[in-house]
């Protein structure tokens, strides 16, 4: 229960925070691509993968940006010398982000994929 109450606060900031990004006069960032999906979309296409090829992809799809959006804020952190971040392997990564995306369906995968990084960094600061 301590998990999901965390992982609810930390999306919740991290919405209110996206959100005023995305409310200035310009934008400093834009989601594109699989990443503005939401989280009902990848459980739902990931359920229906096995039965249905164009889910398959669509989940194959969605599941691809989430790691190339962290290795994209992993390269990020080493341009700007910041402590180096191990990103979770596949499995692992898969298994958060079902949970998460379980926890809060109507986020969108990029706020998951910004939650999790920001998990994986705050251990590197702590090594």
């Amino acid at each position: 229960m301590k998990i999901c109450t965390r992982l609810k606060l930390q999306i919740g900031v991290l919405t209110l925070s996206l959100a005023q990004l995305t409310q200035a006069d310009e934008p400093r960032f834009f989601i594109l691509g699989a990443g503005a999906r939401t989280c009902a979309e990848f459980l739902d296409a990931t359920a229906k993968a096995r039965k249905n090829d164009l889910a398959s992809h669509n989940a194959h799809a969605m599941f691809s940006w989430v790691q190339g959006a962290l290795t994209g804020m992993a390269l990020q952190n080493a341009v700007n010398e910041k402590p180096n971040v191990s990103l979770p392997d596949h499995v692992e990564l898969r298994s958060r982000v079902n949970d998460m995306c379980e926890a809060s369906p109507h986020e969108q995968l990029s706020v998951i994929a910004l939650a999790i990084f920001m998990d994986e960094q705050k251990l590197a600061r702590k090594k």
